[in-house]
């Protein structure tokens, strides 16, 4: 188990970056794409100012009875993994199709709909319980990585991607 953790733990900011990498090529919109990457860039950046403001250590280095192969040194409220994957995942299928939430179509399911959104949540819950697992953040930790992820994407998607397009279109 704890190697299965290990991987997604390790390789869901890979597979990130891999993702992000082709939706600049698949996209049709490409300043949306290029829009999207600053707004992800200035979410990894609000993750190291909150983590500088909460400074609560990460489990480990408050419990001695957890041992780990490799430590982290910066703080660990909140999770960063969990930060970037729910901003990124939710703000992927929010670009994908912005009636997402819209489930019941004419009284009838969307089951592409329902089935990108489970997806989404369960990448998202499965890479917050690696690192709770692993040890390197606690329960706290990553749900607050969750809240602040979706807080970042819902400002995104409903107030600064418009922002960001136009400055963009400004610049080229």
């Amino acid at each position: 188990m704890e190697v299965f953790c290990t991987i997604i733990s390790n390789y869901s900011l890979v597979l990130i970056v891999v993702t992000s990498l082709y939706l600049i090529n698949w996209h049709s919109d490409r300043l949306e794409m290029v829009s999207f990457l600053i707004a992800s860039l200035l979410n990894v950046f609000l993750m190291c100012i909150l983590k500088l403001i909460y400074s609560e250590p990460r489990p480990y280095m408050s419990n001695p009875l957890i041992r780990l192969s490799e430590c982290s040194v910066e703080y660990g409220n909140p999770s960063g993994h969990s930060l970037i994957c729910a901003f990124y995942f939710f703000t992927i299928i929010w670009l994908y199709d912005q009636n997402i939430a819209i489930i019941l179509e004419n009284g009838r399911l969307n089951y592409r709909r329902l089935g990108l959104i489970i997806i989404t949540i369960l990448s998202i819950l499965l890479v917050a319980f690696s690192r709770v697992y692993l040890g390197v953040h606690s329960l706290n930790q990553v749900v607050l990585g969750i809240i602040y992820g979706i807080f970042t994407m819902v400002l995104y998607t409903q107030f600064l991607a418009p922002y960001f397009q136009q400055l963009l279109t400004n610049l080229i």
